[in-house]
């Protein structure tokens, strides 16, 4: 795990990179507090194949119902896997903050993004039910890709959670066995959940008045660069 701490006017920015997962590009005027939280990747696969510190901004991504011994192993038509990325405001300091996922669709046997052929062949299959009340898609284009953001339409008091992203990953009950084939092909898939916060409401002040207004930048730390030393 690496973290930086980078001095601006006033506030404190905090860097997590956690295995690939990347932090985010810092310039001299931001005037907002911002986090990423641990990333986490889930394996389904199919039968027949914290930052340290006191008085920080924190936020923290978990899965109760997922079990990383046996939850999305073994899968068959109308197996049903529950999952439920939620994002909680850890913060040592009473502020509120704006959170997103980031949900990347991988091959199981290389964690490699999809394709879009195989993300076409996966949604033949699998269906996820989104939580589409309290969450918003980014890009707003209803479609399920590779990757997307969803950020929180509210803001997360301190100690406070969001409602799960989604609860259920189902595999279709009439799924063909060519279909499944073309699964177990690419090793099963995994779903790569990364999490982001912005500071929201502190002391009466906020950088943003909505999610809405908030969105692109939370959209902005889910960007990619090559970690400063080996995990």
């Amino acid at each position: 795990m690496l973290m930086k701490k980078t001095r601006g006017k006033r506030n404190w920015i905090i860097l997590l990179s956690v295995v690939l997962v990347a932090a985010l590009a810092i310039g001299t005027t931001l005037a907002y507090l911002s986090v990423q939280t641990d990333a986490l990747t889930n394996g389904f696969t199919f039968v027949g194949a914290d930052p340290k510190g006191d008085n920080d901004m924190k936020a923290k991504l978990t899965e109760t119902d997922w079990n990383e011994d046996t939850s999305g192993k073994n899968l068959v038509p109308g197996s049903e896997v529950k999952k439920n990325p939620v994002i909680t405001n850890t913060s040592d300091v009473e502020i509120s903050e704006w959170v997103a996922l980031k949900i990347t669709f991988q091959r199981g046997d290389n964690g490699e993004a999809l394709t879009d052929a195989e993300l076409e062949a996966l949604l033949e299959v699998v269906s996820i039910d989104w939580n589409t009340t309290d969450w918003s898609e980014y890009d707003g284009n209803g479609a399920v890709d590779i990757s997307d953001i969803y950020y929180y339409n509210t803001q997360l008091a301190q100690y406070e959670e969001t409602s799960p992203l989604f609860r259920i990953v189902t595999i279709s009950e009439a799924a063909t066995n060519k279909q499944m084939d073309a699964l177990i092909a690419m090793g099963g898939f995994n779903i790569y959940v990364e999490g982001a916060a912005l500071q929201g409401d502190m002391g009466g002040t906020t950088p943003f008045t909505d999610a809405e207004e908030a969105k692109d930048d939370l959209a902005a730390l889910f960007v990619e660069v090559e970690p400063e030393v080996e995990i």
